[in-house]
């Protein structure tokens, strides 16, 4: 990715198979980068666009300029054989926490509702700590 990019998620709903190109062309047009392919299949539509019943349905993933987006969607929302598209931007991964003082309560914690899960429970008991929780 050249610096400056962010990476985007195109999906879209084509009337033909070989419209696919043509969200990629606009994609080349605009200096974006596609970083890859999701499935491309026909699918039936929940309710009529423009008439159609069905259409091919894709994503792609790309990097482009944050300002080049805006430009490639009001392309593609007058380009002939695209039905509806979509650009959003991925959502980051969750950073993982590698404290070594945080994973010692979460352990501890796993334990303790191990052996909660393994004691058994009876009927009386189960009456009575309703009866707490309910006042």
């Amino acid at each position: 990715m050249l610096e400056g990019t962010r990476q985007y998620e195109i999906s879209f709903l084509t009337l033909r198979e070989g419209d696919k190109e043509t969200v990629k062309a606009v994609i080349a047009g605009a200096q974006g980068e596609i970083l890859s392919e999701g499935r491309y299949a026909e699918i039936r539509l929940a309710y009529p666009i423009n008439k159609q019943t069905s259409a091919f349905f894709g994503s792609i993933v790309f990097s482009a300029l944050p300002e080049k987006a805006p430009e490639i969607e009001k392309k593609l929302r007058f380009a002939e054989g695209v039905l509806r598209s979509l650009i959003v931007t991925p959502v980051p991964a969750k950073p993982t926490k590698s404290f070594a003082s945080e994973e010692a309560p979460k352990a501890e914690k796993k334990e303790t509702e191990a052996e909660v899960k393994s004691a058994p429970v009876d009927d009386n008991s189960l009456d009575e700590k309703l009866q707490e929780i309910l006042g």
